[in-house]
């Protein structure tokens, strides 16, 4: 388990002073990827030297509340299983108190990805991901089932700042571009992730919006109306 110590920045935070989901998930991706950088097996460099990269296939975060400017506040993960190049990590944070306020259930899949293709990790990658015990929620499937009718939103282009380390868009990005399609002053219980495929720099993307009561849904589409990924928004 490794345990990421900190405060809500402004730059993190709504106009009502609270984190927003896309700053919420950008925590849990720092949270692993500082994990993995402090094991000299598993860092990004010692992946690089492999081909290898673990890409994100679906997000599950449940909300209890969402912490405000200034809040202390201590986010955890852990990877609990792996079958064969799936792995599947949680997180949760807490407040000062200790009380958990947000959990989440992630999968991620490993790709060699100069031949495209996922790849089995091997003993010496499992010794750099010691297992803990899988977080006690409500697990969604992970893939989405879209509803309704939908409606088209504003086409968006892939720019630089956008993109990460493994050259395309960041996991992160997705959630910030369907977060303009939620609701404003809504509280959100649960957000839900299906990665299709990753859009590149230059790209656009067409969004589609699909609303029922206390739940919206973006498809994130290609030209050809396929998805790069689908995002669900559940809220009271």
């Amino acid at each position: 388990m490794y345990i990421f110590e900190t405060r809500v920045r402004y730059s993190e935070v709504d106009d009502k002073l609270r984190l927003t989901l896309p700053a919420l998930a950008k925590y849990f991706q720092d949270t692993c990827i500082f994990d993995s950088e402090n094991k000299a097996t598993v860092n990004m460099e010692y992946l690089a030297s492999r081909k290898l990269a673990w890409v994100l296939s679906s997000w599950q975060i449940v909300v209890e509340r969402l912490p405000r400017l200034n809040e202390a506040i201590k986010v955890y993960t852990v990877p609990y299983e792996f079958k064969g190049f799936i792995g599947y990590r949680n997180f949760w944070m807490e407040d000062e108190a200790g009380n958990c306020i947000v959990k989440a259930a992630s999968i991620w899949t490993l790709i060699n990805y100069e031949e495209m293709r996922p790849c089995k990790p091997d003993e010496e990658i499992l010794s750099g991901y010691p297992l803990g015990a899988k977080l006690d929620m409500e697990y969604a499937p992970r893939k989405i089932i879209v509803e309704g009718e939908g409606e088209a939103g504003q086409e968006h282009t892939v720019y630089r700042a956008q993109i990460d380390s493994n050259h395309h868009l960041n996991n992160s990005e997705y959630i910030n571009l369907a977060y303009a399609y939620l609701p404003e002053h809504v509280k959100v219980t649960q957000l839900r992730v299906e990665y299709k495929k990753p859009a590149y720099l230059g790209e656009k993307l067409f969004p589609v919006i699909y609303t029922q009561q206390g739940k919206v849904q973006i498809q994130l589409n290609d030209a050809e109306a396929a998805p790069y990924a689908i995002v669900e928004f559940c809220y009271e």
